[in-house]
């Protein structure tokens, strides 16, 4: 069938494809934003209309696949599912407010300015929240690297924010709910290592050792007369 043949049939009744209009004796593809791109003369007919349409949409999707937001979506598609749940629930909301912040950046576009800006203008008074979403945008980075997107992770360029140490003496109330927290899951059920955890707690407690010490421990370490372990806090 001849290109002249293919216009009539157009103009005889055959509808043109989503979004595409006839303006000047051209067929034009008008995107979501009202922005118009020429395919073809009508006099090329519908085979080049539908082969430049094609390359429009695949060059779309390839940008469309390039865009922070697609990085994100991407991510929480393949790696949420892998934390705990309550972890889950924390790590969608704080990706969804990084994917607004990033909308219109592909993700080779991303810089460590770019980052330190998004922190600073977002958490600068709150350094515990700036590096818990410092550390998420990290592992979606580190994502965007392992997918091709770019090749290196601009997060790590920017340092953490420092956090004031606590002093704060734990109450008995506040330590008796830590331990009644770990006994289940958020689900209700109950959890096979609660009465570990909450002797790991105790220990902590009641040693002021830290964390990696107690978890270093050996039965070598326990005697009658108590255990020996690493460093002690001051």
């Amino acid at each position: 069938m001849t290109g002249t043949q293919h216009d009539r049939t157009a103009q005889e009744g055959v509808p043109l494809p989503s979004r595409v209009y006839e303006k000047n004796g051209a067929w034009y593809f008008v995107d979501i934003k009202r922005k118009w791109h020429k395919l073809c003369r009508v006099s090329d007919g519908l085979t080049r209309l539908y082969t430049e349409l094609a390359a429009i949409n695949r060059d779309r999707e390839e940008r469309d696949e390039e865009m922070m937001s697609a990085l994100i979506d991407a991510w929480l598609l393949a790696k949420l599912s892998t934390y705990a749940h309550s972890t889950q629930e924390n790590y969608r909301a704080m990706a969804l407010n990084i994917r607004a912040a990033f909308i219109k950046y592909r993700v080779d576009e991303v810089q460590p300015k770019t980052v330190a800006e998004f922190l600073d203008k977002k958490y600068g008074n709150k350094p515990s929240y700036s590096n818990k979403y410092r550390a998420l945008l990290s592992v979606i980075m580190a994502y965007g690297v392992r997918k091709g997107l770019r090749n290196d992770n601009p997060v790590r360029e920017v340092s953490g924010a420092s956090e004031k140490k606590r002093d704060r003496y734990i109450a008995d109330g506040e330590l008796a709910a830590l331990k009644i927290a770990g006994l289940r899951d958020d689900m209700g059920r109950a959890i096979p290592s609660a009465r570990a955890f909450n002797a790991l707690i105790d220990l902590a407690y009641l040693t002021a050792q830290r964390i990696g010490d107690l978890l270093a421990l050996n039965w070598a370490d326990v005697s009658d007369e108590g255990f020996r372990s690493g460093r002690r806090r001051p």
